[in-house]
């Protein structure tokens, strides 16, 4: 679709669309054409009646790993802001890791975590439910898209702690792996947020793909109500964001074909 949402569907399934003309119909997906909608139901999550698998804050540790966890080998975590939660959470569970200064030519680049075994990282794995693998093959474990609506906020804000970049009335995220960022729309869609989902250009790698998700006006505000932050300095920033000074009219809310 045009905000990059695919559907993967037989030539018979049928889909609610909104047709040129205006009308909501049914159509077999062979029947749709450029130019008329898909219906979403947004907001689809609900709190959960059953006990969760996963508590809250495991929910967005994995959200954390995801983002800016390395699962192979014996892993690791490289996010300096974030850094201190995944040690304490990694400390309650018994996982023995360090935390160094990486240097490159002889010059500090970077703070780094470090899993100190195999049988560490394969617990983290284990416990939170996680794939293995390299950024271009990470996805959202089922278990997060399809338990309540606070464990799936929770993933969306440990992956969007790491991996967001925010402005005063958007957010951006990027990744190599386009199968990850569309399960998150999907997700966002869950608690009643629209986003847009593109390809993007890297010039530093211009033979490796990256997707762009981005969010913003009025579900950005949405965003920044139903998400939020875990990280201090961005607590600060939401704070401050104003409305009036910042529009969230982003057309999203305007229903197509109504001169028809």
């Amino acid at each position: 679709t045009k905000n990059g949402i695919e559907h993967e569907v037989t030539l018979n399934h049928p889909l609610k669309v909104m047709t040129r003309n205006g009308n909501i119909v049914w159509k077999q997906a062979e029947n749709i054409q450029i130019g008329e909608y898909l219906l979403y139901r947004r907001g689809f999550f609900r709190d959960s009646t059953e006990k969760e698998v996963f508590s809250k804050k495991d929910a967005y540790i994995a959200g954390m790993f995801i983002a800016d966890g390395y699962l192979t080998g014996n892993g690791g975590f490289t996010n300096n802001d974030l850094m201190k939660k995944v040690s304490r959470w990694l400390s309650d569970n018994q996982i023995k890791h360090r935390i160094y200064d990486r240097s490159r030519n002889g010059k500090y680049s970077t703070t780094e975590l470090k899993v100190s075994s195999r049988s560490g990282i394969l617990k983290i794995l284990q416990i939170l439910d996680l794939p293995e693998g390299k950024s271009k093959d990470k996805f959202v474990p089922s278990v997060y898209r399809c338990s309540g609506k606070q464990i799936a906020i929770s993933f969306l804000k440990g992956y969007v702690d790491c991996e967001g970049f925010f402005t005063n009335n958007s957010l951006e995220v990027t990744s190599a792996s386009k199968k990850l960022l569309s399960q998150v729309q999907q997700m966002l869609i869950g608690i009643g947020i629209l986003s847009s989902l593109n390809k993007k250009t890297v010039k530093i790698y211009p033979n490796n793909e990256y997707w762009r998700l981005y969010v913003s006006g009025s579900n950005f505000i949405k965003y920044v109500e139903t998400v939020g932050s875990a990280i201090l300095s961005r607590k600060e920033q939401f704070k401050g964001f104003d409305e009036e000074r910042y529009p969230s009219y982003d057309g999203s809310e305007i229903i197509p074909h109504q001169r028809n």
